[in-house]
């Protein structure tokens, strides 16, 4: 895994500088330290005036990052979440996409994040119709935490490498991959059928395994335990993260290819968590009215 980053110099350290709510008022601080052995993202933040973050920006730099499927980032915190920001032309000025992670308080940990964890974001609001990222593109990087928690914060941090090759530093890692993705949607209905039989998603996100939720499996019992009702709507899993419903659909479609009418149509129509809410409950209603016609059972995985 090429290293893009070596946290270990104070020439690198001072290549971050400080972004805060200072500019709307806040007290909040936070800066990059050089330490003896990494540098550490450190400071306070105070939810007084309005505010509530801290972040920092490193300098601009072309890193070239297309061939790749994600970032590690080394890195040990203090139990609080964080973001790892990434900038580039394909947003409007102050806007990122953003990854979030939470790493154990005092242990260091490797934290892989594929392009696919990035969502885009302004001033803590998603971006609803902005394209996916495009790693090529990438910019700058960032950091930022704004966990509506008052008090001192701190992350130290090691390298920030890419994912899928060889560390740089020769050790013996175990490769990251991407997520786990599993859709868990109803076999016994034709429209749901054809819907995941022509939804593509892009190449580099990696592979969909798809899971009939009138069949016992071990996602569908999963599901269960968290009360997840499929008769309400399908069931998608990121990472370990479920989502279901309107949600699942329009994580689903920022996973998808641009190509063929049909993915190009889905994303119109579902690219917003908006309008993504707005017309589920209509896709629902058609859905369990065919199944009716057709005399189909319900799936009723919640049911005792």
């Amino acid at each position: 895994m090429p290293t893009l980053i070596d946290f270990h110099t104070a020439e690198e350290a001072a290549r971050w500088h400080p972004v805060t709510d200072g500019v709307m008022g806040g007290v909040s601080h936070g800066a990059m330290h050089a330490e003896p052995a990494n540098s550490a993202f450190s400071g306070a933040l105070s939810l007084s005036n309005g505010g509530g973050f801290a972040s920092l920006r490193r300098e601009p730099h072309s890193f070239r990052l297309a061939d790749y499927p994600g970032l590690c980032l080394e890195a040990c915190g203090d139990g609080r979440r964080y973001q790892l920001r990434l900038y580039s032309n394909q947003l409007i000025d102050g806007a990122a996409y953003r990854a979030v992670f939470q790493p154990p308080a005092g242990e260091w940990q490797r934290i892989a994040l594929p392009w696919n964890a990035f969502e885009p974001v302004f001033r803590g609001r998603l971006l609803e119709d902005a394209p996916p990222l495009a790693p090529g593109d990438i910019q700058q990087i960032g950091l930022l935490i704004a966990d509506r928690r008052d008090g001192p914060f701190r992350l130290a941090l090691s390298r920030l490498e890419t994912l899928g090759k060889e560390s740089a530093t020769g050790a013996s890692q175990a490769t990251a991959s991407s997520p786990r993705l599993r859709l868990v949607y109803d076999g016994e209905c034709p429209i749901c059928r054809r819907y995941v039989r022509w939804q593509r998603i892009r190449k580099e996100v990696g592979e969909l395994e798809l899971i009939d939720a009138r069949q016992d499996s071990e996602a569908r019992q999963e599901l269960t335990a968290l009360g997840i009702d499929l008769d309400q709507g399908f069931a998608l899993q990121i990472g370990k993260r479920w989502y279901h419903g309107s949600e699942a659909l329009h994580r689903l479609t920022l996973l998808g290819t641009r190509s063929g009418v049909f993915n190009r149509l889905m994303y119109r129509l579902f690219a917003s968590p908006g309008r993504t809410a707005l017309s589920y409950p209509l896709l629902r209603a058609c859905r369990n009215g065919l199944l009716r016609v057709l005399g189909k059972p319900r799936i009723g995985n919640t049911r005792h």
